[in-house]
């Protein structure tokens, strides 16, 4: 925009930011087993089903929604055409709160990746962003370095803002939220019959994971539930190894290559392939030890730029060849299939268990949050 007004506060880098960050929760030992582990992330507020709050509102939006709440984003057909629009909101407190200026390249990375993992081509954002108390140095330091963050990513991945919103004074006392700007995607399908869905379609298909995983705990759901700990730093995030993901994602489902695609992001691989099992029902077997990384790490780390896929039955050299020309790493990882989620020499459970956790862990809390009151 051209001569917009200019907002200047005096802005000052926290002092106790370097002693959070130097707290790396993949230094710590898990206070229990990696099952454990497993439910308490599946359960977690961030991470359970929102069914309970999806149910509660019209989400067909006069019958053009063909792919509704509880996928990576919506979409929507235009009518009279084979066109179609998806959408996705993201935004992650903690990561903001370890480093605003990745919080805001995270939150645009996440929601164009959650875009293209339905096939669609990432083009435009909106924005709210909600801070604390601006007159504060602090609150002011981390606002400008989320927008710059927010900038990088939106030149880096060619998604121009159309807009948005700021939230400022989100305090009371001593308390004041995360530093969380919330990025909302807007992404285009060509033709709305070769979009993709998160839930593996049928038993015996190939499991891919699509990017590479490193030993990033900070700023994770695990830590934070597990550990009982905001700290360490976030995730890094090449931008150009994100691009080249979503284009793979988007080339691959023009080709209608995939049988199902998730992205990988809040709670990490075991969340990202529980989520696939629990959305088509089935049950998979997986093996991570080929991970160069702890198994907590391989399980649980949120590496940006990643996502679980199964290629249709036979076309899986396809896959790997599409992967090797847009120079995205791919592993193996297994098969779908069976009532059980197994991750081969770690543990073993039982979908309807893990079921039964993400989707009753919202109705849960709200119950006894009604009863509180």
């Amino acid at each position: 925009a051209d001569e917009a007004p200019r907002y200047e506060r005096p802005t000052e880098r926290p002092q106790w930011l370097d002693r959070v960050r130097e707290d790396d929760p993949a230094a710590v030992s898990l206070p229990g087993t990696l099952e454990d582990a497993f439910f308490s992330v599946l359960g977690s507020p961030n991470v359970a089903g929102m069914r309970w709050v999806f149910e509660q509102y019209d989400s067909i939006v006069q019958g053009r929604t063909v792919l509704g709440p509880g996928a990576d984003a919506a979409v929507l057909r235009l009518e009279g055409s084979l066109r179609a629009v998806a959408l996705s909101t993201d935004g992650n407190g903690r990561y903001g709160y370890l480093d605003p200026y990745l919080g805001g390249a995270h939150a645009v990375a996440e929601a164009a990746r959650n875009v293209a993992a339905v096939g669609a081509r990432p083009v435009a954002v909106t924005n709210c962003l909600n801070f604390g108390n601006p007159e504060r140095p602090e609150v002011m330091w981390s606002f400008v370095e989320a927008v710059r963050g927010m900038g990088d990513a939106c030149r880096a991945l060619g998604t121009p803002v159309s807009g948005g919103n700021v939230s400022f004074y989100n305090e009371s006392g001593e308390s004041a939220v995360y530093p969380t700007p919330v990025i909302g995607m807007l992404g285009v399908l060509e033709d709305y019959r070769l979009l993709l869905r998160p839930g593996f379609p049928s038993g015996g298909l190939a499991i891919y994971l699509l990017g590479s995983t490193q030993g990033e705990l900070g700023g994770t759901e695990l830590a934070e539930v597990v550990l009982g700990r905001v700290s360490g730093r976030p995730p890094a995030l090449d931008f150009e190894a994100e691009g080249r993901l979503h284009r793979l994602l988007y080339d691959c489902a023009r080709q209608d290559l995939l049988a199902s695609a998730h992205d990988c992001s809040d709670g990490g691989l075991a969340v990202a392939l529980t989520e696939s099992a629990i959305g088509g029902g089935l049950g998979f077997t997986v093996d991570l030890s080929s991970a160069e990384i702890p198994p907590v790490q391989a399980l649980f780390s949120e590496s940006a730029s990643r996502a679980v896929v199964t290629p249709r039955l036979g076309r899986e050299g396809e896959l790997e060849h599409m992967a090797a020309l847009h120079h995205v790493p791919l592993a193996r990882l297994g098969l779908t299939g069976g009532p059980a989620l197994r991750f081969e020499g770690l543990f073993v459970v039982d979908l309807s268990d893990a079921l039964v956790v993400h989707e009753a862990a919202i109705p849960r809390l709200m119950a006894a949050a009604r009863n509180d009151g």
